[in-house]
């Protein structure tokens, strides 16, 4: 009797740790199995182990939370999901590890002193999760909207792969795949090389950098959209919330303003 018992057991215990992979789990129960070789007790012993494994796994072990997720950004960049700090570079792994996401409501909140980069960061995780409605919420102004979430489908320069943006005592430089600095952080966000060249912000204005860190877009803009084909568009805002412009411009690689 005991060894059908075991051998059920064994059946169900070895699924559950095939689907966790938990190699130190493996080892103590052929531990357990050595010693239920040589006494009744540890035969019985390994079974009570074995199915209460099994009922762990089967109870719930593995259920998603359905639960609205709240995901929080910081002044410098930190991050909070449902009130849980969080690596913001791990927001799609966590999301889907832990949440039913198929049900659960996605909202982001964020404030004015919040930096542009780590909301573009958590927009791309949302997005690698598989997530594309988010509301978001201005906990300043208290004003939210709803937006559909789309990633930057062209190719990723080599320079971009190369160099990357990374936050340090709130400020905002570049290390390069070795994790060497090549720009000190001075800025208040970054985003990704574009066509070796890089949108930042300098307080509340934008300019653009080449990979050596000089300027060559000065920081007086309200919005600059990264480089495509030589390219970058620049705006001044009359009126931000209504979209309307008081100055736009084109700019060469070289930060040359061109007709458009």
């Amino acid at each position: 009797m005991i060894t059908i018992l075991e051998t059920l057991a064994m059946i169900a215990t070895w699924v559950f740790i095939a689907s966790l992979k938990t190699a130190p789990l493996i080892v103590f129960i052929l531990i357990i199995r050595n010693f239920s070789k040589k006494s009744m007790w540890w035969s019985l012993v390994a079974v009570v182990l074995m199915i209460s494994i099994a009922a762990v796994a089967a109870t719930g072990a593995v259920t998603l939370k359905s639960e609205p997720i709240t995901i929080k950004l910081g002044e410098y960049g930190q991050v909070e999901i449902n009130g849980d700090s969080v690596d913001p570079q791990k927001v799609a792994s966590i999301l889907k590890k832990e949440y039913d996401l198929e049900k659960a409501h996605v909202s982001v909140e964020t404030s004015v002193e919040t930096n542009a980069a780590a909301i573009v960061e958590v927009s791309r995780q949302l997005v690698f999760a598989g997530i594309s409605s988010v509301s978001f919420l201005n906990r300043t102004s208290g004003k939210s909207l709803s937006a559909q979430l789309t990633i930057d489908d062209r190719p990723m320069p080599s320079s971009s792969i190369n160099i990357k943006y990374f936050q340090q005592d709130g400020k905002w430089g570049f290390i390069d795949k070795d994790n060497n600095i090549v720009i000190e952080p001075q800025f208040s966000s970054a985003d990704f090389f574009y066509d070796s060249r890089a949108v930042v912000q300098v307080g509340d204005k934008y300019g653009v950098i080449d990979q050596s860190g000089a300027m060559i877009i000065e920081p007086e803009y309200d919005m600059i959209a990264n480089y495509h084909m030589g390219v970058c568009f620049a705006v001044i805002f009359e009126n931000r919330e209504l979209g309307i412009a008081a100055q736009q411009a084109y700019f060469d690689l070289a930060g040359n303003r061109i007709k458009h």
